[in-house]
């Protein structure tokens, strides 16, 4: 069993390297004005009320909560670094572009300005909470493909209770589930994170014009940085997205070189398989044996489709 696990994760990682696919931002040379921050962002206390083209700070609550929206803003400095009377530091974050802009949450400052002992006394007493929105993004072309986020990070907690990124398909009316990207980043230990978003983020999307993602901050000092930003697919199969096709229906082996052999009575069912960019690369009618012959296909992750709408991942070694 060691074996295999270890076999399957040298697989996935000369896999990860091939399929790395970038869609947006500071690695995709799109729109890299502003996933550098290179703009000061638009503020508002309204939902949905979001630029198209720069950054929205949404502003939704602070004094614990007692006043909405007040003034909570995710804020784009050149500084690099928080303004707090308890930081201290003046050192700039080591992002590539930190010289460009960054974005900030700068909860202590934002409570103190910026003056030891003035609790609550600044722009936006705190525990507060405070959005950062996205301008519209284009992913059209990747409906049912994973998505991850990249970016350079750094906060400082105190009492954070809530530090995530989101996506929406629908220019911000909804909001998926948010992911905490605590879990993959100590604290006051900066440097690059690929946060994987959800996997139902564009399943059965098929308008991807109006995308966006959001950061939020929630909680009570110090603060959090992010920079250099980059949407692109995603290497890792999800939580959600199991080998099997029903509860009697899987694949294997799993990884495959060869082929892939279909547990159940599946012969005659019709069949698709897509690439990780959504691209149909090869169609046909499951055989008597259950088995379909993948050699052809470059090494890569995989989604196999039924023609009754089950559907598998499967990797090709």
């Amino acid at each position: 069993m060691k074996k295999n696990y270890l076999h399957f994760l040298l697989v996935f990682a000369s896999i990860t390297s091939l399929n790395s696919q970038n869609l947006w931002g500071v690695d995709a040379s799109i729109d890299v004005t502003n996933a550098q921050f290179q703009n000061n962002f638009i503020e508002t206390g309204t939902a949905n009320n979001y630029s198209i083209n720069d950054w929205t700070a949404l502003s939704i609550s602070q004094s614990g909560g007692s006043v909405s929206p007040g003034a909570a803003y995710w804020k784009r400095n050149t500084l690099g670094y928080s303004q707090g009377a308890y930081w201290g530091g003046t050192t700039p974050i080591n992002s590539p572009s930190q010289a460009n802009g960054i974005a900030i949450f700068d909860s202590d400052y934002m409570d103190n300005g910026g003056t030891t002992g003035a609790f609550g006394n600044g722009s936006s007493p705190s525990p507060h909470k405070g959005e950062l929105i996205s301008p519209r993004i284009d992913l059209t072309g990747n409906t049912d493909i994973p998505l991850a986020v990249k970016f350079y990070s750094l906060y400082r907690s105190f009492q954070i209770t809530k530090l995530s990124i989101s996506f929406s398909s629908d220019d911000g009316v909804t909001w998926g589930n948010s992911v905490d990207y605590r879990s993959l980043q100590p604290d006051l230990t900066e440097g690059f994170i690929t946060v994987d978003l959800p996997s139902t983020s564009t399943e059965n999307v098929t308008n991807l014009t109006q995308c966006r993602i959001k950061f939020t901050f929630e909680g009570d000092y110090y603060f959090a940085i992010v920079d250099d930003i980059t949407i692109l697919v995603s290497t890792s199969l999800s939580t959600n997205s199991s080998n099997y096709i029903s509860n009697t229906i899987n694949l294997y082996p799993n990884p495959s070189s060869n082929f892939i052999q279909i547990k159940g009575d599946l012969s005659n069912q019709k069949f698709k398989i897509y690439n990780i960019r959504g691209s149909e690369v090869m169609h046909g009618t499951i055989s008597s044996n259950n088995q379909i012959d993948i050699h052809n296909l470059s090494n890569g992750i995989y989604l196999l489709k039924f023609n009754d709408g089950n559907s598998a991942k499967f990797i090709k070694e």
